[in-house]
């Protein structure tokens, strides 16, 4: 009898500390908090991610806010243009930190078709980004913003140009512009 509990003790021990959520937290995070963007069917999902945050409340707030930034920049929108658009939480993730602070993910959803109905109503761009439009515009070219140019950009490398478009990246401070004729 002594035999069988000095051989299962140290086999249990470490069975039941590799089933501790202490030592694997980073091992078991749903595979969503990896990407800041991804889309599923027609709905696009963002991670907003807020570390080190002293309570699981402000870490969820600061989560959101993060999220929210993710989207103004994916869909090149303002924070002017989030009105009105349904932002969801589809579910959090949070990590205990050995300091006693919080990591926390937030899973938030749009609509695709209202990110791209807030792209189609945004109002035409003013000062320095609408020199730089309008600098495109007389040279005959079309720029294309946000989600729509990602969308063409792979296709175009997956499948070549469209006929009757030659495009052209321009990368600089304000995001990508895909030049077409």
């Amino acid at each position: 009898m002594n035999l069988l509990v000095i051989v299962l003790t140290p086999i249990l021990l470490i069975v039941s500390s590799a089933l501790s959520p202490c030592g694997a937290q980073e091992q078991m995070r749903p595979f969503w908090t990896e990407q800041s963007t991804f889309i599923q069917g027609e709905e696009l999902f963002l991670v907003g991610i807020a570390t080190n945050a002293r309570t699981p409340e402000e870490g969820r707030r600061v989560a959101f806010e993060n999220g929210k930034l993710e989207l103004m920049n994916y869909a090149q929108l303002r924070s002017s243009d989030l009105k009105g658009l349904l932002i969801e939480t589809q579910m959090t993730y949070e990590e205990l930190n050995p300091d006693g602070s919080y990591n926390v993910f937030r899973l938030l959803k749009v609509a695709l078709s209202s990110v791209q109905a807030s792209q189609a109503n945004r109002p035409p761009p003013s000062g320095a980004e609408g020199e730089k439009q309008s600098k495109v515009s007389r040279k005959g070219k079309i720029s294309l913003w946000g989600g729509v140019l990602g969308g063409i950009i792979g296709a175009a490398a997956t499948f070549g140009n469209p006929v009757g478009i030659a495009a052209g990246i321009a990368i600089g401070s304000g995001g990508a512009v895909l030049l077409a004729d």
